[in-house]
């Protein structure tokens, strides 16, 4: 992950807007169209907020292929937090992934685990301020 694959928002962002940010890094690095943004939303108002994977950890996607240009991660750091009407709410770091191929879909959402499986992921997450503060958490 890269510092520009990261946007850390002190507004307080309703679910939509949430992934729409997180869309918005993927669309103006061009690894997808804005399509793709718009089947994230759709997903979740379809399967409801199965995202929500974890106390404070959400991963938006879509399908596989759909709208993707290439296979990308981006991170929303919200310290206000984002409500999706789940258990794990309130949600403070939201991945949005998207990928070529189904296989690529696995690839992508493992390395997401493997980001997320750091000891108190999540409060350290809540406590930058900066990108450069998150991506050095990441590192």
């Amino acid at each position: 992950m890269k510092k520009t694959d990261i946007v850390v928002s002190d507004e307080k962002l309703d679910w939509k807007e949430a992934i729409k940010e997180a869309g918005k890094i993927l669309l103006n690095k061009g690894s997808i169209e804005s399509s793709y943004t718009e089947a994230m939303i759709l997903a979740v108002h379809s399967f409801g907020p199965y995202i929500a994977i974890a106390p404070g950890i959400a991963i938006a996607h879509a399908e596989p292929g759909k709208g993707v240009i290439e296979n990308d991660i981006a991170l929303l750091i919200s310290k206000k937090g984002i409500e999706f009407h789940s258990k794990n709410d309130p949600v403070h770091v939201l991945f949005a992934f998207c990928t070529v191929s189904s296989d690529e879909h696995l690839k992508s959402l493992s390395e997401i685990a493997e980001m997320i499986s750091v000891d108190g992921f999540v409060e350290k997450m809540i406590q930058v301020n900066t990108i450069d503060e998150a991506y050095q958490l990441l590192q």
